[in-house]
């Protein structure tokens, strides 16, 4: 589903181990705010495929960002996000990148943010 505003952005992880792995699944994603607030995006419908990474490969996954595009929007401003790849129990903490404040749907059924799963990067 597409809605106005809506835009992808594609997160890419290295494998910095010494040997190969495998990565399937979705990762775990929570935004935060600069007050505290926090939003576990939820999953796309996506079947995840397995990724085997050698050495130094790369695997992504897509984020799919509704921005609030309306004054009277109720607003979601992360400042930060907590990434956890799959089967991994170690967070990524990185500074948001993105500026505007996205749609706050963190409690619709379908909503315009979520995220998909892991794939080969490209």
């Amino acid at each position: 589903m597409d809605y106005d505003g809506q835009q992808t952005a594609r997160v890419v992880l290295k494998n910095t181990g010494t040997a190969d792995c495998t990565m399937v699944g979705f990762p775990g994603l929570q935004l935060q705010t600069a007050h505290g607030d926090t939003w576990d995006l939820p999953r796309s419908h996506a079947k995840p495929k397995p990724v085997r990474l050698s050495e130094g490969e790369r695997v992504g996954f897509d984020i799919t960002l509704l921005a609030s595009t309306h004054d009277d929007d109720r607003k979601f401003e992360p400042n930060q996000v907590v990434i956890t790849p799959p089967n991994e129990r170690r967070n990524l903490l990185l500074d948001w990148p993105y500026g505007g404040a996205l749609l706050d749907q963190s409690g619709a059924t379908h909503p315009g943010t979520y995220l998909g799963p892991v794939s080969a990067a490209e």
